[in-house]
């Protein structure tokens, strides 16, 4: 088990449509685990100590786009596609 010299930290953070009115993503999903190596132990009268650690994260955002057709660029209404990106990092 974690020892009083180790830490570890998980996150988990979600958006909507309703979150991202004004960025136009859909859906966005992120978690993350951090685990943290000190070297000394926690001090009250000193809360200053340096660590170690090491971070891991999974981030999807599902966005959408528009592309306007290159053909209709003199065209005063050109016909464009809406499409979803789905990003996975």
């Amino acid at each position: 088990m974690l020892k009083n010299l180790n830490s570890l930290q998980t996150s988990y953070g979600f958006g909507n449509e309703k979150l991202f009115k004004f960025a136009g993503s859909l859906k966005s999903n992120k978690i993350r685990l951090e685990y943290k190596k000190y070297y000394k132990k926690i001090d009250l009268n000193n809360p200053w100590r340096t660590y170690f650690g090491g971070e891991l994260f999974y981030n999807q955002v599902l966005d959408e786009k528009s592309a306007t057709n290159i053909n209709d660029t003199g065209v005063t209404n050109p016909s464009s596609l809406i499409y979803n990106v789905n990003v996975n990092v």
